[in-house]
């Protein structure tokens, strides 16, 4: 049986596994030609002001992040 501390320590390991598999993926998706430019263009245009923004063009590029 697991003590809490034990539990909590578990948990917290998992989400940080969850947390950079999710960094990585982004990473590989804007090492995409397209996904790059559209982020870069979208930065460099003022289209792009948020991190959110970015965020939606990694949803929309490569859905299973």
């Amino acid at each position: 049986m697991l003590t809490e501390f034990e539990k909590s320590y578990k948990a917290a390991l998992l989400k940080l596994t969850d947390d950079v598999d999710e960094i990585y993926s982004i990473y590989i998706c804007l090492q995409t030609d397209e996904a790059r430019k559209r982020v870069i263009d979208g930065i460099n245009d003022g289209s792009i002001s948020s991190i959110d923004e970015i965020d939606e063009i990694i949803v929309e590029m490569c859905p299973k992040v």
